[in-house]
């Protein structure tokens, strides 16, 4: 994700590296919070999304981490849809 500002990041806890962004999207899909930490022992960022159990996704940038999650809860929600999908035909039968 290019050109994060200011705005979109705010201080999620007293640790100033554990941040949310705040992500608007213009067509009324669900947002998403998400935790950006330094990643202390290794070096650049890991990034969690609470929301969704299990979604975390890594980078060496603030810009590359973000742009990971965005991949990483795309491929968790459809994941999620098919395991629904999954339920419905095991009823149907």
């Amino acid at each position: 994700m290019k050109g994060v500002t200011k705005k979109q990041i705010s201080h999620f806890s007293s640790n100033p590296l554990s941040v949310r962004l705040q992500d608007t999207d213009q067509y009324g899909h669900k947002k998403y919070a998400v935790i950006l930490h330094e990643d202390t022992e290794d070096g650049g960022y890991w990034i969690e999304c609470p929301e969704l159990p299990g979604c975390v996704s890594q980078g060496d940038t603030v810009e590359e981490t973000l742009d990971m999650i965005k991949d990483a809860v795309e491929v968790h929600l459809e994941i999620l849809e098919e395991d629904k999908k999954a339920v419905r035909v095991k009823k149907a039968v």
